[in-house]
């Protein structure tokens, strides 16, 4: 997935917690408006929370800009990112 995706994605993902409740979060942002097909086809696509995001929109922009800035105290305990 990393090779045929890395000129048309930026992503960034943590494991945050401590064992044994640890927590995977990700922001994954890619040209065009649908999902790369070797996204969909990676076998833990499945289990990821999918949120189409739209620039224009205010409160998406502030997730997105959130999300890139928090420290990892502050994304684990704030659930909306």
């Amino acid at each position: 997935m990393d090779e045929t995706l890395r000129k048309h994605t930026l992503g960034v993902m943590g494991v945050y917690g401590d064992e044994p409740k640890l927590e995977i979060m990700g922001l994954f942002l890619w040209r065009g408006a649908d999902i790369p097909k070797p996204m969909l086809e990676h076998p833990q696509f499945e289990y990821f929370k999918k949120q189409k995001l739209d620039p224009k929109n205010e409160s998406d922009r502030k997730l997105v800009s959130e999300f890139w800035i928090k420290g990892e105290d502050e994304v684990v305990n704030d659930k909306k990112c």
